[in-house]
This record gives structure tokens, C-alpha cells and sequence, in this order.
């Protein structure tokens, strides 16, 4: 059995988000963008500025508070969804990596905030076409993970 460790005095998913966004400096793969380019939710604003990506999206968790509770620890599962989006494919790829490593990297850092046993558990690539017929083509991937969360 995994072992889970314990929510302190902040907000996981926070912890989350700085870790991404210090790992990740706004407009590394498109100098001179003025636009910041981790979000919440998609900036539907910007969905035909060309100028406007790459943009990431780190959508709210899903988490069970149906738990499994040990002693006075309560352990439940939880998923986050990370969607970059480019213009340019190797762009996509570049910070999709980037997004991997980190959470890798920084994995024994999470736990300090409730995050135990985290695993990729999947990507998804597609494409869309914008404002034809002298548009762009947005290139979309999606990282999931999963893991454990603890709580007292």
C-alpha cells in the first residue's frame, strides 16, 4: 500500500500552479508576447490572436472527498488535466516535455502538499483550424495525471 502524505497549511492545487509557472517563464517560446500564458480555464479572448499562444490551461482537479481514512488520515484519488495549446508543433512539445519533467521531477516536493503517488496517466493530441481561410492551426495536447491525495 502507497503511502500518503498529509495536506499542510496551503492550498495543493497553489502548489501546483507555482510549481508549473516557476518552472515555466511566460513567453520563453514567443519572445515579446505580452500575454501571460498560464491559465485556469481557456481565455476564450484570445482564441484568434495567433500572437496570444502558446497558452497552457491547468483545469481545477477532480478529487474524491469519498475517502479511505487510516487512523486519522483520509486518502482519496485525484486527477489534474494540463492542456497546452501552439501554433507550432514543436512548440507543443517542448513545453509538453517540459510540463512531464517537472512533474517528475518535482514529485517528493508535491507531497509536502497532500500529492503522493503521482503518475502520467495519458496524453491526447488534436488540432483545430482558426479563422479560415487565411487562418492558423492550433495544436492541442493534453496531460493527465492521477494520484493519491491525503488529508486530515
Amino acid at each position: 500500500m502507497a503511502v500518503t502524505a498529509t495536506i499542510r497549511e496551503t492550498n495543493w492545487f497553489t502548489d501546483t500552479w507555482n510549481l508549473i509557472y516557476g518552472k515555466l517563464e511566460d513567453n520563453v517560446v514567443n519572445p515579446g508576447n505580452q500575454t501571460k500564458f498560464i491559465f485556469s480555464g481557456f481565455p476564450q479572448k484570445l482564441i484568434d490572436k495567433k500572437d496570444a499562444y502558446p497558452i497552457i490551461v491547468i483545469s481545477p482537479a477532480d478529487v474524491s472527498y469519498d475517502p479511505l481514512t487510516f487512523n486519522t488520515i483520509k486518502r482519496g484519488p485525484a486527477r489534474i488535466t494540463v492542456d497546452v495549446y501552439a501554433t507550432n508543433p514543436n512548440h507543443l512539445d517542448s513545453i509538453s516535455d517540459a510540463i512531464v519533467n517537472t512533474f517528475e521531477q518535482e514529485e517528493g516536493n508535491l507531497q509536502i502538499s497532500g500529492i503522493s503517488v503521482m503518475r502520467l496517466a495519458g496524453t491526447s493530441y488534436v488540432h483545430y483550424d482558426r479563422g479560415a481561410p487565411n487562418g492558423f492551426r492550433v495544436h492541442n495536447k493534453t496531460i493527465n495525471y492521477t494520484f493519491d491525495f491525503g488529508w486530515y
